[in-house]
Order: C-alpha cells, then structure tokens, then sequence
C-alpha cells in the first residue's frame, strides 16, 4: 500500500516539500520498494530554487552546466529575470551538495524556496 501512494505522488510531477520529505523517509523505512520504483522510471521529482550571483547569460550556463553534473539530477531549467532553478532529479538531494558544487565554479548560492 505505501509503494501504490508513492508512486502515485510521483505521478504527480511536481511535488511540494512535505513530499519530498516523506519521499526521503520512506527511502530509508524501504529502500528496496524505492530501488524498483527507480529502476521503472517512477522517481522523478521537481524541486524550485532561488538563485544567487548570476548577472548574464554565460552564469546562467555556467549555473545550469554545474546543476546536470549534480548526481541524480536529470534536468535543470533555469532563469536569469528571476533567478531560479527548477531542477529534476531521480531522488531528493540535499540543497548543501548542489551549493558545495556552484561554490567551485563561482560565487553562486543556491536556497530552498517554499512554493513548490
């Protein structure tokens, strides 16, 4: 029964973050459950950013080159006239590793907005 409400808030596609965290703790309560629901293609997750210290077009390709080296992340859509990020992963990554890896290539930050 968990399985079957997972996948279908991931149906869903966006997803706010009282799900992603639930998503992250059923992760870890059935890892094996979360392994095949990967393996099928069922878990991926769109979560909004606000950006930091991008002022042009080339920090806007910089910022989104860095997010796809980002393990797990699929896709990433970003913006300059409002600085964001929508970022598609296979499973929720914390905001400190893609801030660990924008921090190497500028002065980018990285923060969680709520309205997801």
């Amino acid at each position: 029964m968990f399985i079957f409400v997972i996948s279908k808030l991931m149906e869903m596609g966006d997803m706010d973050k009282s799900k992603c965290k639930m998503m992250m703790g059923s992760m870890q309560e059935h890892p094996k459950g979360m392994e095949s629901m990967k393996d099928m293609g069922m878990c991926n997750m769109k979560v909004k950013y606000v950006l930091e210290g991008m002022s042009c077009g080339g920090c806007l390709n910089n910022v989104k080159h860095v997010l796809l080296k980002v393990p797990e992340v699929t896709e990433a859509v970003v913006q300059l006239n409002q600085p964001s990020a929508v970022i598609t992963m296979n499973k929720f990554i914390n905001v400190d590793e893609s801030q660990a890896q924008l921090t190497r290539s500028g002065h980018y930050t990285i923060k969680e907005t709520f309205d997801n």
